[in-house]
């Protein structure tokens, strides 16, 4: 058992300073990202084996507003009938420093 929360520990650790690397790239890259977006002035831009390309996206059906529940409700049908099957994942959670 000892061995076991030695090993937990240490990985532990190591997700911790990888995750402040991950942070602080993922910050830069942003930063980056940002940069470029700014640098296009809107328009499609290209260069240095980069693209900044404009696409416009339609907007998601707010399938919970009223009008939309209340009309498939009226033809007998339920609206979490549309509902993906739901999904387990692991979520990883730091304990903030105090």
């Amino acid at each position: 058992m000892l061995l076991e929360r030695f090993k937990w520990t240490d990985a532990a650790q190591q997700f911790i300073e990888i995750q402040k690397i991950a942070e602080e790239i993922e910050a830069a890259l942003d930063a980056a990202r940002k940069r470029l977006i700014d640098l296009s002035g809107n328009e499609m831009a290209s260069g240095g084996g980069v693209t900044v390309n404009w696409v416009v996206r339609e907007g998601n059906v707010n399938w919970k507003a009223k009008e939309i529940v209340g009309a498939l409700k009226s033809a007998g049908i339920d609206p979490n009938e549309f509902r993906a099957k739901p999904t387990r994942y692991a979520k990883i959670s730091v304990e903030k420093s105090q």
